[in-house]
Formats: structure tokens, sequence, C-alpha cells
């Protein structure tokens, strides 16, 4: 029979100044991810290199963004943080693993 990736977890995280990292369920090996932006186009940057962003550097995320980890190594490494100030944007999680 055939692997079948199921899901095995959501989170939630609010997105404002502050550098937040995934709260992986164990057998999670891919993610997707989607972000609600309070009422601007530019709300997030993200790294899965282990760097921290910053409000000026990182992979830029708007409002209804959508992004794929396939690698858990992604997972692991994945920071991400809201870049406008006053404002906090919704990253919601789905976790996926067999």
């Amino acid at each position: 029979m055939k692997n079948i990736l199921k899901t095995v977890g959501t989170q939630r995280l609010l997105l404002d100044n502050t550098v937040k990292k995934l709260t992986l369920p164990q057998t999670a090996v891919e993610a997707l991810l989607v972000l609600e932006a309070e009422g601007t186009a530019k709300a997030a940057r993200w790294w899965t290199d282990g760097s921290e962003p910053t409000a000026s550097e990182g992979m830029l995320l708007g409002d209804a963004s959508v992004l794929e980890l396939t690698h858990r190594q992604d997972l692991e490494r994945f920071q991400i943080i809201g870049i406008d100030p006053g404002k906090t944007s919704v990253l919601t999680i789905t976790y996926y693993g067999f």
C-alpha cells in the first residue's frame, strides 16, 4: 500500500514584530501555510535557513499568500516576523505526515 500524507495537526500564529517558529507535530513532513493580513499587501518576512527574518530582510508574504513547505528540515528552521507596525497578521498552518 502507498504511503499517503494525512493531516497530523494545525496551528495559528499571531504575527507581530517578534520572530516566531512553528510548533511541529512529531510526524509532520510537510505544511501548508496561509497568511491573513490586517489591511496591508506586505505583512511578513520569513526564512527557512535558520536565520531570523527582520522587517527589511527575508522572503516577503502579503495578504492571502499561500506557502507550501515540503521538507521536515524547512519546517524545523522556519522563522517568520510581522513587518507592519501596530498590526497583527494571522498565519494558519496545516501539517501533513504519514
